[in-house]
């Protein structure tokens, strides 16, 4: 956090839960209720210790196991029913840019204006969406505001929850 400025949020990525076809689960209530049941027999992957997706996984990176067939999702977006089942559970992928510590404010604000007015085209809308992203141009104080909330947040669940890098 001391060593970059937040520059600009590119796009936003709903998360999903994925499991396997053959998993006779159809909502998250169910799954975690399977988990339950199934203790010591339920498998959990992700993309590393400390990833987004080790937390919660996003829809990009599984685009291409559930277009096979591999995997059934369930997008954020469209099932609204994981609040239900993990209350107060809310999390999205975000990627953006950052700068290093000391760019000048000037660089940062025209950096960000260029990204934005990208964002507004439509062939970068449609490339986002093919890679399951929404455009969420924003103002860098905003995505600041984004970038330090949500590391706060995951900061304070890992200590809660005793979740240490190995």
């Amino acid at each position: 956090m001391k060593d970059f400025v937040p520059v600009a949020l590119i796009c936003t990525a709903p998360n999903v839960m994925v499991v396997s076809p053959d998993t006779e689960v159809s909502n998250v209530a169910e799954f975690v209720a399977y988990a339950k049941a199934n203790t010591g027999k339920v498998n959990y992957a992700s993309g590393g210790i400390g990833s987004s997706s080790h937390l919660s996984d996003d829809t990009h990176s599984l685009q291409g196991c559930v277009a096979r067939g591999h995997r059934r999702a369930r997008r954020r977006s469209q099932h609204h029913d994981l609040a239900g089942a993990l209350p107060g559970f809310e999390t999205v992928a975000w990627f953006g840019v950052l700068a290093p510590a000391g760019t000048p404010k000037v660089v940062v604000e025209r950096v960000n204006v260029a990204i934005n007015r990208a964002l507004e085209l439509a062939d970068v809308k449609a490339r986002l969406a093919t890679l399951g992203c929404d455009p969420a141009g924003t103002t860098p104080e905003a995505f600041a505001g984004r970038v330090y909330g949500d590391v706060a947040r995951w900061k304070k669940l890992a200590a809660e929850k005793q979740i240490r890098a190995d």
